[in-house]
């Protein structure tokens, strides 16, 4: 919710933190769920007619067709799952974003019905860019897309496995690595490799689609009271030369030409529109006020670069929204032990835990700051 001193950047922007996070449980849940079910049905599956080595060219044929059908049943079971969740959210979204313009702005618009928002998301064509490459198609032409991909990836390594003479074992192995006494969870191998990370990326560049379509929509039903819609990218050091290019690029409410969102694969970028008579860019990136002046931005508390990155960003708004976002612990950490948010992470993106993160050399310091005696 906004408060007094806020801008639209700020609560749209702390709107992307919450929705980056509802990607992460949609994949924590759905994907990751998903996945350790299809690495516990695997094993009898590929022994359906005893080990690899025995298996006729008919039984190996047999045994890769039933392994490859219940990888497409789960993976389209979860796709639906996870189409449910991302329908529910944009409702809530459109809403939201309502609520922050009347908050604000005291700009009360106009929200469209339900059945016209999910009619709208689901005709929207997504354009998505990767260097030269430019894949475009609606939501479910992607879903369909992914779930051939997995189940194709999973067929080559059951053929790879017979051809190159492994066992069942070995092959299991291949497809869904190790089995952790711990966490009880199957890690490792395809399933947590390439399978995994396609279908991060696409549930977290889903999460963007939904949103803004929903919003979208939303907008048309008010081109009577909006002039301008406004690009804000997310500045830090993820962010694309694509969206650095068009932050902050406007164009006019009735323009059909301006480029839909997402642009690319984890897209994070949001509009912003501006209703006639106020200026909802108080700044070139949120912050509680302020204005640039010769490229800096210009607070009360003084000068800080255009270009602040989402560190900066966070330290600057409410403790409770930091704790929301990261947590009670990693929030004392990142606001009295200066710890930046990358170091919450390991190389592959994995939030660390407390104990990780504590074995690290920038942890044990930050530790220190807030616990001394610790």
């Amino acid at each position: 919710m906004a408060t007094e001193s806020d801008t639209i950047p700020d609560a749209l922007l702390r709107r992307e933190v919450f929705l980056q996070r509802f990607a992460s449980h949609l994949v924590n849940t759905e994907v990751d769920g998903t996945i350790q079910s299809f690495a516990r049905s695997l094993p009898s599956l590929l022994n359906e007619f005893g080990d690899a080595e025995g298996l006729t060219i008919a039984e190996r044929r047999a045994v890769a067709r039933s392994v490859v059908a219940k990888m497409r049943e789960d993976w389209g079971g979860m796709w639906v799952s996870v189409t449910g969740d991302l329908d529910e959210m944009a409702l809530m979204d459109a809403n939201h974003i309502g609520s922050i313009y009347d908050d604000i702005l005291d700009v009360d618009l106009t929200i469209p019905k339900d059945s016209t928002l999910i009619g709208h998301i689901n005709q929207s064509t997504m354009v998505l860019t990767s260097g030269k490459t430019t894949q475009a198609g609606k939501w479910a032409q992607f879903l369909r897309q992914n779930t051939d991909t997995a189940t194709r990836a999973i067929n080559g390594a059951i053929w790879d496995g017979y051809t190159s003479g492994l066992n069942n074992q070995q092959i299991l192995k291949q497809i869904r690595g190790t089995f952790n006494r711990t966490t009880k969870e199957y890690q490792g191998g395809l399933l947590q490799g390439r399978v995994r990370a396609q279908a991060d990326a696409l549930v977290r560049t889903g999460t963007n689609h939904f949103s803004n379509q929903a919003r979208d929509r939303t907008y048309q039903a008010n081109t009577d009271i909006l002039d301008t819609r406004i690009l804000i990218a997310t500045l830090d050091s993820r962010t694309t030369l694509l969206c650095r290019g068009r932050d902050l690029k406007e164009w006019d409410i009735d323009d059909k030409s301006y480029p839909r969102l997402p642009f690319h694969f984890n897209e994070r970028s949001v509009y912003i529109v501006s209703v006639s008579g106020s200026d909802p860019l108080k700044s070139k990136i949120p912050t509680n006020g302020g204005k640039i002046v010769d490229g800096k931005l210009v607070t009360k508390k003084g000068v800080i670069d255009a270009e602040t990155t989402m560190n900066d960003w966070l330290r600057g708004q409410p403790k409770q929204f930091v704790v929301d976002s990261i947590g009670q612990k990693r929030a004392e950490l990142f606001l009295t032990g200066k710890l930046s948010i990358d170091k919450f992470t390991d190389l592959t993106g994995r939030t660390l835990t407390l104990d990780e993160l504590r074995a690290t050399s920038a942890g044990r310091k930050a530790f220190k700051k807030i616990d001394p005696a610790g």
